[in-house]
Formats: C-alpha cells, sequence, structure tokens
C-alpha cells in the first residue's frame, strides 16, 4: 500500500509541477472594400417669376444650383437634354397649351473634379431674352431640365 501511495504522491507532484499542455494556430483574414467612383445631383431651380405679356427686357432668373457630390478625385462633366421642351436647341417653357416662352441658360460643363462632399459647381445661371413674353397669355409656363453626370 506504501509503493501506491508514494506513486499516487510523485504522479500528483508531476502532474502538479508540469506545464498545462495547449495548443495554437493561426490564421489569415483578407479585409478589402472598394470606394466606387459615383456622383449624385439633387435640387436646384430657376425662378423667372412674374413677366407680362408687353415688351420687357431681359428677365434673369433666379437660380437654386443644384448640389453635386462627387467621389474625391473623381473626373466629371456635365450634359444637359436642353429641357422637355426644345425646339432645335432652344429651350421653351410651355403652358401646356401650346404657348411657348423662350429662355436660355449657362453652366459650368467641366471636366470637374469630385471632393467627396456637396458642391455648387454648376454655376447655373437662366434668362428670358428680352419681349419673350410678349403676346402670351396669362397663365403658368414651366420646363424642365435633366442634366447628366458623366464619369
Amino acid at each position: 500500500m506504501r509503493k501506491t501511495v508514494l506513486i499516487l504522491v510523485i504522479v500528483a507532484l508531476v502532474a502538479w509541477a508540469a506545464p498545462a499542455m495547449s495548443f495554437q494556430t493561426q490564421g489569415n483574414v483578407p479585409v478589402s472594400a472598394t470606394v466606387l467612383g459615383m456622383c449624385t445631383i439633387s435640387g436646384g431651380s430657376i425662378a423667372f417669376g412674374n413677366l407680362t405679356s408687353a415688351a420687357h427686357p431681359v428677365v434673369v432668373g433666379v437660380v437654386t444650383q443644384p448640389t453635386i457630390n462627387c467621389t474625391n478625385g473623381l473626373s466629371y462633366t456635365i450634359t444637359d437634354d436642353a429641357g422637355a421642351n426644345d425646339i432645335a436647341g432652344a429651350p421653351q417653357m410651355t403652358d401646356g397649351s401650346g404657348n411657348l416662352i423662350p429662355y436660355t441658360f449657362t453652366y459650368n460643363a467641366g471636366p470637374l473634379v469630385g471632393s467627396g462632399v456637396d458642391e455648387t459647381p454648376m454655376n447655373l445661371a437662366a434668362q428670358v431674352p428680352a419681349n419673350g413674353a410678349q403676346s402670351k397669355p396669362a397663365g403658368a409656363y414651366s420646363d424642365t431640365i435633366v442634366f447628366t453626370i458623366t464619369y
């Protein structure tokens, strides 16, 4: 019995003194992302206010600049469709009954470079030519211009 106890004590001491066994392994986990080159355009308006059908000088529109946000460093240009009532490259506002009032607009088409934040780089301006509303019937006239950003 003494031998058994002594062997047990020795085994217990060896187990206590031996380091615990542990294992490790390592693995790589790739991390990646892609920043997409993209642009958005929003807002903006042109308002000519009240026009008269009498002779009048050039009327400059009150412009709220469209907001453009393009990826930082992305080159882009802007084009337009000359409005929904374009007649041979001349935009027109309509009252929906076939009556038209001509107008013109200009803007910075680029090339431009995005900064990644909202900007107003177009410098959009518009005007109704002198006497453009002369002899037109009363009513609300409007048009819509589609601007396209190419990048």
